[in-house]
């Protein structure tokens, strides 16, 4: 029963071919380098190897080189089977080496099983390629590998300038795309916010007027919320801190225009988050600091909001937010809340973030948010 050593550093391809080999009754043996495959055949010869070119150790080339100058493996067929060496000049050198095939990746079984067979029938009739001297001798040998090196080289620069331009076309459409994303966003809120304004001038209701008033600002937050993000070069994981900075500065502009003097102060680690996690701190940091300019200084009364984020030991994220206004005597539960921020901020945190909510309403409000970094499922 014939053996065949497999060389190859890729566990799928010595995989194929050792699944194809033994169901035609062959015996494998199985190295994934150069090295291993000098030193297997050492101990026990196969009838045949089948080798890859592109290896760590001792690459293909340098494995047929030292197979073909040794006196006990010189007779042994060697084939080459690459997905890396695919160029004419790749096969000729492989084939002045002494090598007996050259297949390029990937082969159809049935042609590389005959393949095999026939080369086993030639090394039995004694018919099989032979080296030549000069390219086994060392100064040949080293320009026609160093030759073999840089074009292998040059044909990997031009695949990388060839994925540059790809995704350097790919970024200009995003960058169109998100641009567009972010003027619909913008228009749209306009929309309703213009809408609400015309509803509430039409009413004589204070209260309607009021739930308009504080809706529009509410939309102002999501605008804010979520418009720097659609600028981030990078979407995939969104700056905590550079994000919670912008934000918190502009949630503030509004308010000391109307008269407040409001100190902010920010301890924020430089964390990156999911972007869903990101919009949703920020969804959660908005409606916190709207509850807090709205009842927290009444009457352009000064005061000072902390807002800290940092990783705990635990991994989790944590975002704390305090103020040191007026506080809610009678404390904070946003499932009980009869107005719709602190319910929604609830919603935001449990079902969004898949965190957890709590507050200290003594001596002004302090709210921490805790939750996992970690992908969350897509909502529908």
């Amino acid at each position: 029963m014939p053996r065949v050593l497999v060389v190859d550093d890729k566990e799928e391809n010595l995989y194929f071919l050792e699944v194809l080999l033994k169901s035609r009754s062959y015996q494998v043996d199985l190295a994934r380098n150069g090295a291993d495959a000098l030193e297997l055949a050492r101990k026990k010869a196969p009838h045949l190897v089948i080798s890859d070119i592109l290896m760590p150790v001792m690459d293909g080339y340098s494995l047929c080189r030292q197979w073909k100058s040794d006196p006990a493996l010189k007779g042994i067929p060697f084939i080459f089977y690459t997905a890396t060496y695919t160029d004419a000049k790749d096969q000729a050198f492989a084939l002045s080496l002494g090598a007996d095939l050259f297949f390029i990746k990937p082969q159809e079984p049935k042609v590389f099983a005959q393949a095999i067979s026939d080369t086993l029938r030639k090394h039995e009739a004694g018919s099989l390629n032979k080296p030549t001297e000069e390219t086994l001798a060392g100064p040949v040998f080293l320009r026609e590998y160093n030759e073999a090196l840089v074009r292998k080289l040059e044909d990997k620069m031009e695949e990388i300038e060839g994925k540059n331009r790809q995704l350097e076309a790919r970024m200009k459409e995003k960058e169109v795309l998100v641009q567009e994303l972010a003027h619909r966003r913008e228009v749209d809120l306009q929309w309703i916010s213009a809408s609400l304004e015309l509803g509430a001038a039409a009413s004589d209701s204070p209260e309607a007027r009021d739930l308009a008033a504080r809706t529009q600002r509410r939309i102002r937050d999501i605008a804010l919320a979520s418009g720097p993000l659609l600028k981030s070069q990078d979407l995939s994981r969104i700056s905590l801190k550079d994000y919670l900075t912008d934000l918190s500065s502009a949630l503030l502009r509004g308010r000391e225009a109307a008269g407040n003097k409001i100190d902010l102060q920010l301890e924020l680690e430089p964390l990156r988050v999911p972007l869903d996690a990101a919009i949703s701190c920020g969804m959660a940091v908005s409606e916190l600091f709207s509850n807090a300019l709205t009842h927290a200084f009444p009457q352009g009364r000064p005061g000072t909001i902390r807002l800290k984020s940092l990783r705990a030991p635990s991994g989790e994220i944590c975002l704390d937010f305090s103020d040191d206004g007026t506080g809610a005597p009678g404390g904070l539960d946003p499932r009980q809340a009869k107005t719709p921020g602190l319910a929604l901020l609830a919603s935001i945190v449990e079902q969004r973030l898949r965190g957890t909510l709590s507050f200290d309403a003594k001596g002004g409000v302090a709210c921490r948010i805790r939750f996992k970094d970690e992908p969350r499922p897509a909502r529908a």
